[in-house]
């Protein structure tokens, strides 16, 4: 089994919302479903998570009348938080 890297608090909270959604989500629906999660941190986490290879974009989406990326998580995990 591929040893995964550590994440953070914020990472796994993003992670989090996505386990308990169980869909696809963009990073404003991150935010919006998220407990105290802003967008700007939902964005930096995402970016990490996908560099760590723990989410992978899934779809272009509409949010509003702006396209936007999907994302998915990779497989529940536990994760090793520092």
């Amino acid at each position: 089994m591929k040893k995964l890297p550590r994440i953070t608090q914020k990472e796994q909270d993003v992670l989090l919302v996505f386990w308990r959604d169980g869909g696809n989500l963009t990073a404003s629906a991150i935010a919006d479903k998220g407990d105290g999660l802003g967008i700007n941190t939902v964005q930096a986490a995402v970016r990490s998570l996908l560099k760590k290879e723990y989410i992978e974009i899934a779809d272009i989406v509409y949010s509003g009348t702006v396209l936007t990326r999907s994302y998915k998580p990779l497989q529940r995990i536990d994760v090793v938080i520092y």
